[in-house]
């Protein structure tokens, strides 16, 4: 698997969309690449993007389903 970032592209789009600033790329999974953006007010978010065509639908509904109980500032 290559370390490089396929979805960098499409990652500064959303970034954009959302009011973030795409700061780089971070890492890169089998079927999630995560970059580090930034906020209006310069504090660090991370995106993570699926590719569509090798998504497990399961797994990343439990990673989002556990995400969204954290209680956590930064989560």
């Amino acid at each position: 698997m290559s370390d490089r970032p396929e979805l960098t592209a499409v990652a500064a789009l959303v970034a954009s969309g959302l009011g973030y600033r795409n700061v780089g790329f971070c890492g890169k999974g089998f079927f999630k690449e995560t970059f580090r953006v930034e906020g209006a007010n310069g504090s660090p978010v991370a995106l993570k993007l699926v590719d569509r065509a090798k998504i497990n639908v399961e797994r990343t509904d439990r990673e989002i389903e556990a995400l969204m109980r954290r209680q956590k500032p930064r989560v």
